[in-house]
């Protein structure tokens, strides 16, 4: 599905909201929908709270698209950082890592310290793109996110923070261009630079205010924080104040989510539903202090179309 309609979107934002999404991606402005739209939503349990983040606009890669050739796609992924010997794409990042440093003063200032340690200043770097998330159901998880400690280590060469940036924009600039994707010749790359929330052992949730149909269930993916990814754990379908659950890790025994946590994802997934007429994904980091949401979207309507109502064990597969 392809939306161009964004009435209730732009009365949130307090802005032309289609337009956000071309300056910085969907996964940016569906951060913006996430914090204007959450005013009124008062859990009387946990606690909800925000990560700071940093777009990266979607200028910067147009800006870097020009300065490259299509037909040396396939040479440029097989040396992505000899683009850095090029003095004005080097420059390009150089700029756009000042404006990182910037918006996080006190990680950046804590990650050149020398004591500091391998983890310092942990971010996720998240694609941001113009296509994902609200205006083409098409692209719905198509684009990753890469885990960085981005300022640590500062080495001559480039930082690492630098490299994972190129490879994020070379990545999409060799999907636009290699006749794979039908994605339109404006299509752009934003990125979000976002520090990290979850520790491990922590849950990070995928929450669906309802699917495949308006009426059905929520669901809840459950996964496990672990140091190198995420480890699907449980499944929870809540019905009202009616919770049934789903094990999806034979080693798991347990709740995933307490009775408390699981009713207010429920509620504030329903929430956002009702307040924007569509169902909606919403991903969070639940802590034992606060709830965290860190992306919303629409659940995309591509899978029932095409596939009709899948098991309940595909929703963990989709993960």
């Amino acid at each position: 599905m392809k939306r161009t309609i964004f009435d209730r979107e732009n009365r949130i934002v307090g802005r032309d909201f289609s337009k956000l999404i071309e300056e910085e991606g969907g996964k940016s402005a569906g951060l913006h929908l996430l914090v204007d739209g959450i005013k009124g939503f008062s859990p009387k349990r946990k606690q909800l709270g925000f990560s700071d983040w940093h777009t990266i606009p979607t200028s910067k890669y147009r800006e870097f698209e020009r300065m490259l050739d299509k037909s040396e796609v396939e040479e440029l992924l097989d040396n992505p950082l000899e683009l850095l010997e090029t003095p004005s794409i080097r420059n390009l990042l150089e700029d756009i890592l000042q404006d990182c440093e910037g918006a996080f003063p006190e990680e950046y200032a804590y990650s050149l310290e020398a004591t500091a340690p391998a983890w310092a200043a942990p971010f996720h770097l998240r694609s941001s793109t113009t296509v994902e998330d609200f205006k083409d159901d098409r692209y719905f998880g198509t684009f990753l996110t890469q885990n960085s400690r981005f300022f640590y280590p500062m080495r001559p060469s480039f930082s690492e923070g630098g490299k994972n940036i190129l490879e994020a924009m070379l990545v999409f600039y060799a999907m636009k261009y290699s006749g794979n994707y039908d994605l339109a010749d404006n299509a752009a790359l934003g990125l979000v630079l976002m520090l990290t929330v979850g520790e491990y052992q922590d849950r990070h949730v995928t929450v669906y205010s309802s699917y495949p149909e308006r009426d059905s269930p929520v669901l809840i993916e459950v996964q496990e924080v672990e140091p190198f990814g995420l480890n699907p754990i449980e499944l929870i379908e809540i019905t009202g104040r009616e919770i049934n659950r789903y094990n999806a890790n034979l080693g798991f025994n347990g709740e995933s989510l307490n009775e408390e946590d699981t009713l207010v994802l429920a509620e504030l997934a329903l929430f956002f539903q009702r307040k924007l007429g569509y169902s909606v994904n919403i991903e969070a980091i639940v802590t034992d202090d606060y709830i965290v949401p860190v992306q919303i979207r629409p659940v995309p309507t591509l899978e029932v179309t095409e596939l009709g109502e899948l098991p309940k064990d595909a929703y963990l597969m989709r993960a």
